[in-house]
């Protein structure tokens, strides 16, 4: 299954460069079971 991030967001004066970035997506089995997956990613603003 494809995960798909559309960040429309904007950075102000000195926001520019490289920045890492956490999503933390939580999970639920056919059986109750919980859990998490945390997807990290860098982005360089310029």
């Amino acid at each position: 299954m494809p995960l798909v991030l559309s960040l429309p967001m904007g950075m102000h004066s000195g926001m520019d460069g490289p920045h890492l970035f956490r999503i933390v997506v939580p999970l639920r089995d056919t059986e109750g079971r919980r859990g998490e997956l945390e997807v990290y990613f860098k982005a360089l603003f310029k």
